[in-house]
């Protein structure tokens, strides 16, 4: 998805961005095409600090493709040396190669969403919005993928159960009346 985005797709304003095509490593180089599913493509809110480095890689990308003489203009956010798609293994391969650099070996660029939806987990982000987030089609792929991020939520259960112990009341129409503990 990273390697199909247009610059179209990132809205500056309004520090969004739309993913609604991907690159795949087709049978003659890189593939542009659909993400997988509807819920592959959404609108995702950018922080302030992506935004100010998007403008940054644009200028450096403007100043690149003035140098070149066989850019293909293509409007790709993250795009090979001559304007055209990345290959996907590449991008991998880069990314590995860098991440052995500053001794994160075996770390893999996909490993970054993963990454990111473990933060999501354990922060306390609903798995609903973590679900929109990664653009999964269905929350049973997040829940098994994730679920086991939450270390501590038997302790939280078990005081959200203990500070709302239910008690009887003297009203026949409800037979408990839930009270916090102070």
């Amino acid at each position: 998805e990273l390697i199909g985005l247009k610059w179209p797709d990132i809205d500056m304003e309004a520090a969004t961005v739309t993913i609604n095509r991907a690159v795949m490593n087709g049978e003659h180089g890189p593939t542009l095409s659909e993400t997988k599913t509807d819920a592959s493509r959404r609108t995702l809110a950018l922080p302030p600090t992506v935004i100010e480095e998007l403008k940054h890689h644009r200028r450096r990308q403007a100043a690149q493709r003035l140098k070149s003489r066989i850019w293909q203009i293509n409007d790709f956010v993250f795009p090979s040396s001559v304007g055209t798609a990345q290959e996907p293994s590449a991008i991998s391969r880069t990314f590995a190669r860098i991440a052995t650099a500053v001794g994160l070996n075996g770390f893999s660029f996909h490993k970054l969403r993963h990454d990111h939806a473990s933060r999501l987990v354990m922060a306390g982000i609903h798995v609903k919005k973590i679900q929109a987030q990664l653009g999964h089609s269905n929350i049973s792929i997040t829940m098994d993928t994730y679920s086991h991020l939450a270390p501590n939520a038997r302790d939280e259960i078990s005081a959200l159960l203990e500070s709302s112990v239910p008690t009887c009341t003297e009203n026949p129409k409800t037979l408990f009346h839930f009270k916090k503990k102070k």
